[in-house]
């Protein structure tokens, strides 16, 4: 494609003690078939050397600006790149994941040609435990443009928009005119959720690419999505809350309420589960009616369409448990049934 000097990306990677896994991470980058970005690393008081690592590939390209900052959280490492970021699009890059060679280049070409305010493109999920690969998975996406209101009743398709950050680009010009940022108060996951569910306010045409364009790398010992900590709870009930607020503001089909319930049902129910958390039975029952509320994750719509839109007898069970407010069983249910954690305790 022929690059326009206003075409700028800038890529936000922060960094904190990833000296294994920088190199791999800004080299990919660097190999972008699309020449024209910044890649702006904010070391976010890495005590383990990485950022040196940075400062060197900033005295081998002059596209690499580096800020060094004491720990301030993901969040906070974030909202500092933006404040500097220069390019008319945002991408976004974990300090230990890898960009494909297109994957600059393929969403630049969509943000243009379709003139979307937001790209989403595939990526590949590979989990590691103690470097050993068990599992990967690939989410597949249709080569499709949505207007907004359109996309919110096909919810599986509008949950991969507002899921994650790195399989997307995003307009320079929304985030800084709505003043979007980081929720600095979230630090263990979520942060992406609540910050996709601001910009897309202001989206009129999201785009799906199908070409592969990134691999995130969920290695268990290091990782804060495999491991438990209370501010999860509040993250997930955060996010459920905003992304409820914004289905209302539109005209959602039943089955949207439902998925959407579902989706972060299971997100809280797999918290609660952890092997880690320190939660009495009777704490984490106390949790979910809590969380049952019609201001929180509590169904916007009639019970029976939990029977007619569910896909398996499980969904069904634990969709019917939460609303019929049995929470022991549902508990028990998806202790019982969940394998969510299992490959990590065969060390």
């Amino acid at each position: 494609m022929k690059i326009e000097q206003n075409q700028l990306v800038s890529v936000i990677m922060p960094v904190y003690n990833a000296r294994k896994y920088i190199e791999k991470a800004i080299e990919s980058v660097l190999q972008q078939s699309y020449a024209l970005f910044e890649l702006i690393l904010v070391d976010d008081g890495a005590s383990d050397g990485s950022g040196e690592i940075c400062d060197r590939y900033a005295k081998r390209d002059s596209r690499i600006i580096v800020i060094h900052q004491k720990n301030g959280g993901i969040s906070n490492a974030r909202n500092r790149a933006l404040q500097i970021a220069t390019g008319k699009y945002i991408a976004f890059c974990d300090h230990d994941d890898e960009m494909l060679t297109y994957c600059l280049e393929n969403a630049v070409t969509t943000m243009e040609s379709k003139q979307a305010e937001m790209v989403k493109f595939i990526y590949r999920h590979d989990r590691y435990s103690y470097e050993k690969l068990v599992g990967t998975g690939i989410q597949p996406l249709p080569e499709m443009n949505y207007q907004l209101d359109e996309l919110v009743n096909h919810y599986d398709l509008f949950f991969a928009a507002v899921r994650v950050l790195w399989n997307g680009m995003y307009m320079s010009d929304i985030i800084k005119k709505h003043h979007i940022s980081f929720d600095e108060t979230v630090r263990f996951g979520m942060e992406d959720f609540l910050f996709n569910l601001n910009y897309i306010e202001y989206v009129k045409t999201v785009s799906f690419l199908p070409k592969l364009g990134y691999i995130h790398y969920d290695r268990y010992e290091q990782s804060t999505d495999d491991k438990y900590d209370d501010n999860k709870l509040l993250a997930r009930e955060k996010a459920a809350v905003a992304e409820k607020g914004f289905l209302k503001r539109r005209s959602v089909c039943p089955a949207g309420w439902v998925y959407h319930q579902s989706a972060y049902l299971s997100m809280y129910l797999v918290t609660l589960n952890h092997p880690d958390c320190h939660l009495t039975f009777k704490e984490k029952r106390g949790k979910l009616k809590q969380l049952n509320t019609p201001q929180k994750l509590g169904l916007n719509c009639s019970r029976k369409h939990c029977f007619i839109l569910w896909r398996t007898p499980k969904q069904i069970l634990i969709s019917l448990l939460y609303n019929f407010r049995m929470y022991s069983i549902l508990l028990w249910v998806y202790s019982t049934f969940s394998r969510h954690y299992k490959r990590f305790l065969n060390k």
